[in-house]
């Protein structure tokens, strides 16, 4: 059951319903009966735990035991960052997480700036190693 996975991963994680509801933009209530099996979330918001989670929307809905890694932030960076920019700034995955319920649009927004900023970043150390270089 849904429910007991969430209740387990949100107390894991050190948080209240209270604070679980916050960051997921829903009542505390709709936490609790999440984890009373008297409701479920909807489709977004088991992305959105599972990301916040560190763990596979399967293994929340217990079709696995496999807690995987949730990869909805890194999916959505991969649509706009280099495999490279992922892993010389694994930060950036925790800069998204903190404002879960961006729209695609503010989304589209923040991606294009990083990636503008990772860029720059990969470019400026580049002509530094060609200066070594010469």
């Amino acid at each position: 059951m849904i429910g007991l996975r969430i209740k387990e991963e949100r107390i894991k994680k050190g948080l209240s319903q209270e604070e679980l509801s916050k960051i997921v933009s829903v009542t505390q209530q709709a936490v609790n009966k999440w984890e009373h099996g008297k409701s479920h979330p909807d489709l977004e918001t088991i992305k959105t735990l599972a990301s916040l989670f560190n763990c596979s929307t399967d293994y929340l809905l217990n079709r696995t035991e496999e807690r995987r890694p949730a990869t909805l932030v890194q999916e959505e960076l991969t649509k706009y960052t280099t495999k490279e920019s992922q892993e010389n700034f694994p930060f950036l995955t925790d800069l998204f997480l903190k404002v879960p319920d961006l729209t695609e649009d503010e989304k589209d927004y923040l991606y294009d700036h990083v990636e503008f900023l990772i860029q720059q970043i990969f470019k400026k150390r580049q002509r530094a190693k060609e200066k070594i270089s010469q």
